[in-house]
């Protein structure tokens, strides 16, 4: 499905000015290795390995990373990557490779679900999200990142899909998958037969495609971040 460029445009300038007003300022980068040492500082934790330069090739071409910043700090980090899966489909990748990105062992499972088999094509995995606690809880301000994201992705590569794991509770309880505008969810993300440390069993697989996106950026331009959040 086509997304029209008019639509894009519109809502990325709602989006800016939504973070405008919140005194929040964007940064798109390429440097991984500076995304590993930001990751470690702001959650102390890895990045995962998917954005890990020593467990996968990571370029301009095909890896970007957002940086949202208040006066000077970092507020939130996230990263986004596509690969093109054009002859086999993202449960076939995660069955033969995902283990390799895991770190701490675990074994990987067969019983990937439904939504996984049937995504195929340009596929962009966004990941590794991350807000400061001062700044969680701000009226759309989670949804102008996820949204900014998704858009710069769409407007680099024009992806079929796009996919991130969110929580149970921030699916079930909280409403993430709809306030990021995925119009796909599952109750399962990659399936571990044994998961590997520091790997959520409870993730829940969230996806958006090119309908969906067309319909998420229409809506924004149109109505702005109420018109998503209403639509969801």
């Amino acid at each position: 499905m086509n997304i029209l460029e008019n639509d894009i445009a519109g809502a990325l300038t709602f989006i800016q000015q939504h973070l405008l007003g919140l005194e929040i300022s964007t940064r798109q980068h390429h440097d991984f290795n500076k995304f590993k040492k930001r990751m470690k500082k702001l959650r102390g934790t890895k990045c995962s390995g998917q954005f890990d330069t020593k467990r996968t090739l990571l370029h301009q071409g095909n890896a970007f990373w957002l940086e949202w910043r208040h006066k000077n700090k970092t507020i939130c980090i996230h990263a986004m990557r596509h690969d093109d899966y054009q002859d086999t489909d993202l449960a076939t990748i995660w069955t033969s490779g995902q283990q390799s990105l895991a770190y701490a062992g675990g074994k990987i499972g067969k019983m990937q679900p439904e939504l996984a088999h049937q995504m195929a094509g340009k596929i962009v995995y966004g990941g590794d999200l991350y807000m400061t606690e001062a700044f969680r809880g701000v009226e759309g301000l989670s949804t102008s990142i996820a949204l900014q994201s998704f858009l710069y992705a769409e407007i680099k590569w024009k992806p079929d899909w796009i996919y991130g794991f969110i929580d149970k509770k921030n699916v079930t309880q909280r409403g993430f998958a709809g306030r990021f505008g995925y119009n796909h969810k599952a109750p399962i993300g990659t399936h571990w037969e044994k998961p590997p440390k520091g790997i959520r069993a409870d993730d829940y697989l969230a996806a958006l495609d090119r309908s969906g996106l067309a319909r998420n950026a229409w809506a924004i331009a149109t109505f702005g971040l109420g018109g998503l959040l209403h639509k969801q």
